[in-house]
């Protein structure tokens, strides 16, 4: 495939897609509290935002802010635009904020740092997808929208570290290797 990032996103949108359909939901019924998409909603930016802290990466910092700018500000229009309701009959269903704000996290890290960094990322974002409709927060679509919103805000706007840059994860025995290696 000439993109391979393209593929990446797409496994995970797919992933995304099959988990968020294991679970039907009917229409005026009672959302539940969910604890995990919310702490998602919190943690996924702030890890995003410490690994860029952690590497000095002031341009990178600007870059996840103003994809996160646009993912959250094209999320609140369209929640208004399209004023879809919720599994429990409330409004602004459509797209998913939780989501959208969990993705766009994800997909900067996948963007400025690469896949590795990000994956585990984007299955903790999927996860908190799939919690919005387990809990009756959102139907699928919501949460398909949401995520689209992210990851397209992000690829949008942010621009990789550098090529020359590579990091790897991996165990060794019982012990976790970061390894990142810089070419000057």
């Amino acid at each position: 495939m000439r993109h391979p990032q393209l593929a990446q996103v797409a496994s995970c949108a797919t992933l995304l897609l099959a988990s968020t359909f294991a679970t039907h939901v009917g229409a005026q019924v009672v959302a539940k509290t969910d604890r995990f998409g919310d702490a998602m909603e919190i943690l996924l930016p702030a890890a995003a935002a410490a690994l860029t802290l952690e590497r000095g990466d002031v341009q990178g910092l600007k870059e996840f802010a103003l994809s996160g700018a646009l993912a959250v500000g094209t999320t609140e229009v369209l929640k208004r635009a399209v004023n879809s309701p919720r599994p429990d009959g409330s409004s602004g269903g459509f797209p998913s904020a939780h989501t959208s704000i969990a993705f766009v996290s994800a997909a900067y890290v996948h963007q400025r740092y690469g896949a590795q960094w990000a994956m585990p990322m984007y299955g903790l974002a999927t996860l908190a997808g799939y919690s919005r409709v387990r809990s009756h927060a959102h139907f699928t679509k919501d949460v398909l929208g949401g995520a689209l919103i992210g990851i397209s805000s992000a690829f949008f706007l942010t621009h990789p570290l550098s090529a020359r840059t590579q990091a790897t994860v991996g165990m060794e025995g019982r012990t976790l290797q970061v390894i990142i290696r810089s070419q000057l």
